[in-house]
């Protein structure tokens, strides 16, 4: 990979053993803030962009403002996300229903700052904590809808996240805000020279709790409108991400099961996963095929 890319892209790496807690204090404060009435932001600074970036970049220094403003310092990490992400997500609350282009720019940037960061804080935080994030969002003064569904995703994301930065030559990294809101592409999957795109959902009614594919121009006729729908939009991700970025990406899709009663249950044997061997087999097998059919003629 480029430097540049190295640069502008955060690797997630995670050690079972080093995990962090969100303390008491940290939820009652965060409880605090979900009840405090706290006014958007004015754009004046950013008015008439359209960029996602410059977005994410306003509403998080404006979202550590606010909680200076209303909670005083944070000092200890990750409280301080997590408060955060309780800001955004009131903010986007504010914006839904709004039609104006600029905001719904302004929204796609909140999603994407609450969706990445949350699932780099459930890659942080013990496991046993996950389960009172899920339950988090029935706080007096937020969205119940919103907040799960970014819980379910980020859920989703963290357990994929986990899965491939837990073998041994493999480097994952999060995408940037335009990456995600713009490509769909929810982590970069680096391992055998290879850089893959992956998309990941959290999807309700899946028997099987990964179900996994690389991804080619024409998804095969048996799949579900569901999943030829997300193959299509991470093929195109990655088309315009190789194209920008002028570097070979593979597209992979993944669908996570969601439970009915609660956030992702993790399977911590993560030496015993097999799907990312077996996609990056399917890969293998269909570059020696276009190979053999190249030299053919």
């Amino acid at each position: 990979m480029l430097d540049r890319f190295i640069l502008t892209h955060r690797q997630v790496t995670f050690r079972d053993e080093s995990r962090e807690r969100i303390w008491d204090e940290g939820f009652r404060r965060a409880a605090t803030l979900a009840r405090t009435e706290i006014p958007l932001p004015s754009r004046s600074l950013i008015e008439g962009t359209r960029s996602v970036g410059e977005n994410s970049t306003f509403y998080g220094l404006a979202a550590r403002r606010a909680i200076k403003q209303h909670i005083g310092h944070v000092w200890r990490e990750p409280d301080g996300t997590f408060l955060e992400f309780v800001v955004l997500c009131k903010w986007l609350e504010a914006l839904q229903g709004t039609e104006d282009p600029e905001l719904e720019t302004a929204r796609a940037a909140l999603g994407t700052m609450i969706q990445r960061g949350l699932t780099q804080l459930l890659c942080d935080v013990d496991l046993d904590q996950w389960q009172r994030f899920h339950n988090f969002g029935f706080a007096e003064g937020l969205s119940a809808r919103l907040w799960q569904i970014h819980i379910a995703g980020a859920s989703a994301a963290a357990y994929v996240v986990m899965a491939l930065a837990s073998r041994e030559e493999a480097t994952v990294y999060l995408p940037t805000a335009h990456e995600d809101a713009n490509f769909g592409i929810d982590l970069f999957w680096i391992e055998g020279r290879t850089c893959h795109a992956v998309s990941v959902k959290c999807v309700g009614g899946q028997d099987k709790h990964v179900l996994a594919w690389h991804v080619t121009e024409r998804p095969p006729r048996n799949l579900t409108d569901r999943v030829s729908l997300d193959m299509r939009r991470i093929h195109n991700g990655a088309r315009q991400f190789a194209s920008q970025e002028d570097r070979a990406c593979v597209p992979v899709l993944v669908h996570v099961a969601k439970p009915a009663d609660g956030p992702i249950k993790l399977d911590r044997d993560w030496e015993g996963l097999t799907w990312p061997d077996q996609i990056l087999a399917t890969i293998t097998r269909r570059i020696h095929v276009e190979t053999s059919r190249a030299l053919r003629g």
